[in-house]
């Protein structure tokens, strides 16, 4: 029986009468075969070396990122550095009233303030520059600073907000506090979103607040700090803090949340509320652990939280009457009969020896009437009174009545 036909069965009879054809078809199949199998190959490298080269371009963005930024923080760490000892040899050369010394503090901040750019570390130069003023201030040189600033001003091509910061620092160090919190002010209005012309508004409303109370009656340490709690200007500091660290978290910028830290804790440090002051820099210090600024507040904070226990435990308030009332309602109702004073005892020998006594009085008094008084009435005291009862017998004797009749 013939077998159904199949598909490829033209193919084959094909193949079988044109042999040579078939054969050159066959070979031009393998050779596509193998010229596809070798582009997929050579496609699949490409990519991969494309890949490989993105990466590497991405790896060296990152290493000159990092390098960029290691390299800006050495410069803003020996800024920060250099700062610090011309403090030092600024207060060296004012307790040995050495001229040469100041001007050589003066100097090296002038130094740190033309050494770097401005818009790349804003921070460091706004310090500088109002060490410098505060100097100058001292030295009677006002003047020269603001001359200084209108300089900086004229040559330097910054964003105004940048000149406000600079300007706005030098009217602090000079304690123009009112003029510099308008400048800020003025950076809030062009700059909504940006959080450092808060902070800075928030810390000269903290120098306003202390002018005021220093140029009040002399106060202790905790007197101050009472009377900080209610001035207006600290009220506003410690929203503006919570304004630029509201920023701050919101931009993921991790260098500015720090700052707001360490600022807002040094409000808290002035105001007393030292467990909120340690909070905010130990956050600090967990991002940034070798900020300065916040090691030394953390040191004082610690220094603060000290005293205050040993002045509580030196002097323990007297409990209020409400501590006291709480302490009673707390106690065990077996407890209470303890702190109730025990209920008198009865003396029953000085209470016979008192009884015999005013017998005898009363017998003295009897014997006495008896004595003054006529017979009938006599008589009828005998007959009213009666004996008067023995110290033996405690029973009272009752008088009898006189008869009907009589």
């Amino acid at each position: 029986s013939a077998s159904s036909p199949r598909f490829f069965d033209p193919a084959v009879r094909w193949t079988r009468r044109n042999p040579f054809e078939a054969g050159v078809v066959a070979v031009a199949i393998l050779l596509a075969a193998v010229f596809g199998v070798a582009v997929l190959q050579s496609y699949k490298a490409l990519t991969s070396t494309q890949a490989d080269l993105a990466d590497a371009k991405v790896a060296e963005a990152d290493a000159k990122t990092k390098q960029e930024t290691a390299e800006h923080d050495t410069r803003a760490a020996a800024a920060r550095y250099e700062l610090s000892e011309a403090r030092v040899q600024w207060a060296r050369g004012e307790a040995l009233g050495n001229e040469l010394e100041r001007r050589d503090a003066v100097d090296r901040v002038v130094d740190v303030l033309e050494s770097l750019q401005i818009d790349d570390h804003l921070d460091t130069l706004v310090e500088a520059m109002e060490l410098m003023a505060m100097w100058g201030k001292q030295s009677n040189r006002e003047q020269s600073v603001l001359d200084y600033v209108g300089g900086l001003e004229a040559e330097a091509e910054v964003q105004p907000s940048t000149m406000f910061a600079l300007r706005a620092a030098a009217l602090t160090g000079l304690g123009r506090y009112h003029q510099a919190l308008f400048l800020h002010r003025e950076r809030e209005k062009l700059d909504p979103q940006d959080p450092l012309p808060y902070i800075d508004s928030a810390r000269v409303e903290q120098l306003i607040a202390q002018q005021v109370i220093d140029e009040g009656p002399q106060l202790t340490t905790s007197q101050q700090m009472r009377a900080l709690r209610e001035r207006p200007e600290m009220i506003r500091a410690l929203r503006l803090h919570l304004r630029a660290l509201q920023l701050a978290v919101a931009a993921s910028d991790s260098e500015v949340l720090v700052t707001v830290l360490v600022e807002r804790a040094s409000c808290y440090l002035a105001l007393g509320q030292f467990d909120s002051a340690m909070r905010d820099l130990e956050l600090a210090l967990t991002s940034a652990p070798s900020h300065l600024k916040a090691l030394s507040l953390k040191s004082l904070c610690a220094r603060r939280i000290r005293e205050a226990q040993k002045a509580e435990a030196d002097n323990p308030p007297e409990p209020t009457a409400l501590q006291i009332a709480e302490g009673l309602l707390a106690a065990p109702v077996r407890a209470i009969g303890e702190l109730l004073p025990a209920a008198p005892t009865l003396d029953t020998e000085r209470f016979e020896s008192a009884g015999r006594g005013l017998q005898s009085i009363y017998r003295g008094l009897h014997s006495l009437l008896q004595d003054a008084a006529t017979p009938e009435d006599q008589l009828a005291g005998e007959q009213v009174v009666g004996d008067a009862p023995s110290p033996s017998s405690p029973e009272v004797v009752v008088p009898k009545a006189p008869p009907s009749g009589s």
